[in-house]
């Protein structure tokens, strides 16, 4: 439907600026050998603490789950993750970010910042707000639909 291919191509749109922004953001970490999706993972799970499983970081960023698993890994041995089994289920494991990541996840939120002012400066907060609020509506009728 008409519909579900705009929505479809919005987060190919979504999956492609994160990509430049995590390719960017991993020159910036060169020296700390992160890797763009460990930097966007790091990013992701600073905005969203509501992520917590590999599974929804493979759906957000569009990305293999050999990949997330890696950067998963890597992060763990690296102190900047933890894993908690779910009570409920535990094949399920929850990802939480250490007090060691604090410090690396201020410096991309601040890196962020930079290209957001640099890169959306003729794009109005209006226009950021709608897009935002559109987004939010289209998520929730997502995760309706799959409660259902």
């Amino acid at each position: 439907s008409f519909m579900k291919k705009n929505v479809e191509t919005m987060l190919a749109y979504f999956s492609q600026i994160r990509r430049v922004y995590a390719a960017g953001l991993s020159e910036k970490f060169a020296e700390e050998n992160f890797s763009p999706s460990e930097i966007s993972i790091l990013f992701l799970l600073s905005n969203n603490p509501s992520i917590t499983t590999g599974s929804q970081l493979t759906t957000v960023l569009g990305v293999s789950k050999g990949l997330i698993s890696r950067s998963l890994d890597s992060l763990l041995q690296r102190g900047l993750i933890s894993f908690t089994e779910d009570e409920r289920d535990k094949r399920v494991r929850h990802i939480r970010l250490t007090d060691e990541a604090a410090p690396i996840t201020a410096r991309v939120k601040e890196c962020v910042e930079e290209v957001n002012t640099r890169l959306l400066s003729d794009i109005s907060e209006e226009e950021i707000r709608q897009m935002e609020a559109t987004m939010m509506k289209i998520l929730k009728r997502f995760e309706e639909a799959e409660v259902k």
